[in-house]
């Protein structure tokens, strides 16, 4: 909770403009005056486990935690290729909603999944669960739109595309069955080119799985993303183009203004001169 006294804020997309697949949250906090008391960048990352688990060939290293990172005031602590995108303003209750929704968030996904797994009839075998996907879920809170689908922010997911002749006997198998594959002498030339081992964290709708420790071979007949690239740079350069002509159209009726307040000075000085002259020629 932001110290001081708490009225409204901000909720903008910190989109990372060299990798769509790692946008985060932003959220600036204000009080009653519109001063801030505090920004604050919400993100979806991998932990790693203890060096004494780096042996482990099966360490997924994807156990996961929600970060909330108070920035500097008035200013965001990111990369340089970070682009700030504004969502939407809100009152009190909508800045205690998000972080609410930040917490829900964590406590029902605590394992990054970097892939999706779509099966050969176009339906998710399991959802990838990343920085992305936290920026869906609090938009979705705040707004009730869709970040990806509406073209919000520049976003991406990685996608296994299981090969049909293998898709009826894609279940999870446990840490052993694995192993047993990798010894084989054909794994290696298959691991990571049409072959990959994603661990088993979810079902077809997100939810968490209660044996985290299973996984899926994917036998795939491709390696694809799914990105919102040419939606994001349409919905953009719309909101550019009515940013452009609001302020031209600012300009043109600030010029208009001048314009009809040097209009109106010239008339009174017509009217001023006109009335002195007329004064002086009836006196005479």
């Amino acid at each position: 909770m932001p110290a001081g006294d708490l009225a409204a804020g901000q909720l903008v997309i910190l989109e990372n403009t060299k990798d769509g697949s790692q946008n985060d949250m932003g959220l600036i906090a204000t009080d009653k005056a519109g001063k801030e008391l505090g920004r604050y960048i919400l993100s979806f990352w991998a932990v790693g486990h203890d060096d004494k688990d780096v042996k482990d060939v099966l360490n997924a290293k994807n156990r996961a935690v929600v970060a909330i990172d108070l920035s500097n005031a008035n200013t965001w602590e990111v990369s340089k290729d970070t682009k700030e995108i504004h969502v939407s303003n809100l009152n009190r209750q909508g800045v205690l909603n998000v972080l609410e929704a930040v917490q829900d968030f964590g406590e029902d996904y605590q394992y990054f999944n970097e892939y999706e797994i779509k099966m050969p009839d176009g339906t998710m075998k399991m959802p990838a669960i990343t920085s992305n996907s936290l920026v869906e879920f609090i938009v979705d809170v705040a707004t009730s739109e869709k970040a990806f689908e509406d073209g919000v922010a520049k976003m991406s997911f990685l996608q296994l595309h299981v090969d049909a002749k293998t898709a009826k006997q894609l279940e999870p198998v446990s840490a052993l069955q694995v192993k047993e594959l990798m010894a084989s002498k054909t794994f290696n030339s298959h691991y990571n080119k049409d072959l990959f081992l994603v661990p088993a964290v979810y079902d077809a709708k997100g939810k968490a799985l209660k044996t985290p420790d299973q996984w899926y071979v994917v036998q795939t007949s491709g390696v694809g993303v799914r990105d919102n690239s040419k939606q994001a740079s349409l919905v953009q350069q719309k909101a550019h183009t009515r940013h452009h002509r609001r302020h031209r159209h600012g300009r043109k009726t600030l010029l208009r203004s001048l314009m009809q307040q040097k209009s109106k000075g010239h008339h009174r000085h017509h009217r001023r001169h006109h009335g002195l002259h007329h004064r002086r020629h009836s006196k005479k």
